[in-house]
């Protein structure tokens, strides 16, 4: 596409617009799987649109349109309709695609010393094969559980004779998985390896399972944070020095019981309320949605972590710092480990000063630097929005109405944040999580009931609104607002 007709297309869609920290090498190769996923879920999914603004590493956004997303998310409901199993042999096969990368990855570890340049490269082309395959299923969550919201409820709604709300809540309870989200969960270890140091009790065990489990748990999508049975301890440390041990107790009993009580809400539904068989059907499905997005984001975790540490060997190996070899897409980086073929100066420069790519399937990826990046970037990002900010209930919480004040925040590493108060951001990931514990309440442009903040929030029974598309435009930090998780509206109560 042309500079003239992408501006067009950014003026003429509703885009989801994200945000995050990442390198360009990960985005690369994650947006060129997604234009060619339409082989495992049947929908054009292009064009895509990513932008590197240059102020600081790292900082990316995500243009998509959303119509793509919905309608990847009815074509997989419309096909599990017809035929159930169908959702259960593509998630089947997302996860036996994570196991093979697995594979490769344990396979790399014994013998990562003794890898010569021909070696290396075949293992790193094996591992980006099978990490595009993965991303072209991963493609299918990225509506983040929309369809439930927008087509499964509203069914249930008329079938029961509910309004929207009533029958919203209805489905958010009856679907939430039957078993913590992994984010959650790693937290629940890490406070029980906390209480065992205090006590001192041996920890030996729990830091070893805690370390299979979680390795991965420091990462981003620009680079991965090795833990260590040493760094996890001196955590622990560091947390019981920080709190009072009745604090850590009464966070680790609130895990349990928040958990418990969501699995008593399903449970405990009126005897005169009789699910049908659609209900049942259709709650299966979001079920099965929403549990499959936390093993996506899993296995995103840790395939981006095993990248990472590929990298960060091959930046030792061939001499280059790893900010810039994750400036290579990996068609770049196949191509340095057999001719050892560098990408010059002024292409690095222009990659990491002012970014613009568009993704389109069976094209070249189009790309845009300086001026005309971010003459494109502001097209995309110019879109009116309303001065109400409105959007769906993921989590009630514990009261209807909650004040606090608003953080907005693009890196949870770098940006403040304070405990209590209100957390703004496009869409929430892993490495949110601290700060969605310490959060008052959490807003987000976007997301859906299977979205990575829906679920959490659920699961810390804290207010939550996501999919609002324009809190992160409107609000301020410090603005003192109202969460009014009965309409899913937010107002301001008072201006910066």
């Amino acid at each position: 596409m042309t500079k003239e007709e992408i501006e067009h297309y950014l003026k003429n869609t509703e885009l989801d617009v994200q945000r995050a920290n990442a390198s360009f090498l990960f985005v690369e190769t994650v947006y060129s799987s997604y234009v060619e996923s339409d082989a495992v879920h049947g929908i054009l999914f292009s064009p895509v649109f990513c932008y590197f603004s240059g102020e600081r590493k790292g900082d990316f956004y995500q243009f998509c349109a959303k119509n793509i997303f919905s309608s990847v998310a009815k074509k997989i409901y419309e096909d599990y309709t017809k035929n159930p199993e169908s959702l259960d042999q593509k998630i089947s096969e997302h996860i036996k695609i994570e196991q093979q990368i697995e594979n490769i990855w344990i396979g790399y570890l014994s013998k990562r010393q003794t890898l010569n340049r021909e070696k290396f490269s075949q293992l790193f082309e094996d591992f980006v094969r099978l990490m595009k395959k993965w991303w072209n299923y991963a493609a299918i969550g990225e509506d983040k559980g929309s369809i439930i919201h927008d087509v499964i409820t509203p069914k249930f709604a008329v079938r029961h004779s509910l309004d929207f709300f009533e029958a919203d809540q209805l489905v958010n309870i009856l679907s939430h998985p039957t078993t913590q989200t992994v984010v959650i969960a790693e937290r629940k270890h890490f406070l029980e390896i906390c209480l065992d140091i205090y006590h001192d009790k041996k920890v030996d065990q729990k830091l070893d399972y805690y370390l299979q489990k979680y390795f991965w748990i420091k990462s981003d999508f620009y680079q991965a944070r090795e833990i260590s049975s040493q760094s996890v301890r001196i955590e622990a440390e560091e947390e019981i020095k920080s709190r009072k041990i009745t604090e850590i107790e009464e966070e680790l009993n609130n895990i349990v019981n928040n958990f418990e009580r969501l699995s008593a809400q399903k449970q405990n539904l009126p005897s005169s309320f009789v699910l049908t068989a659609q209900d049942e059907l259709d709650l299966r499905f979001a079920q099965k949605i929403i549990e499959w997005m936390d093993v996506r984001k899993t296995g995103m975790m840790k395939i981006f972590y095993f990248l990472s540490k590929i990298i960060e060997d091959l930046s030792v190996s061939v001499g280059i710092n790893y900010d810039i070899l994750v400036s290579y897409s990996a068609d770049e980086v196949i191509k340095l480990l057999k001719t050892k073929e560098r990408i010059s100066d002024k292409e690095l420069s222009d990659r990491t000063s002012g970014l613009f790519m568009e993704f389109e399937k069976n094209e070249n990826r189009g790309d845009f630097f300086g001026q005309e990046a971010l003459e494109l970037f502001q097209t995309a990002t110019a879109y009116k929005t309303s001065d109400e900010i409105r959007g769906q209930v993921a989590s009630k919480g514990s009261e209807s109405k909650v004040t606090g004040t608003a953080r907005i925040v693009v890196n949870p590493s770098k940006d403040e944040f304070n405990s209590g108060e209100v957390l703004v951001t496009s869409m929430t990931r892993v490495e949110f999580v601290p700060l969605m514990r310490r959060a008052k309440e959490i807003i987000t442009d976007e997301g859906g009931i299977a979205s990575h903040a829906a679920i959490i929030s659920r699961e810390l029974h804290k207010p939550c609104i996501i999919g609002t598309k324009n809190a992160t435009k409107i609000l301020k930090d410090d603005d003192l607002v109202e969460v009014d998780a009965d309409t899913g509206i937010v107002r301001i109560i008072r201006k910066a």
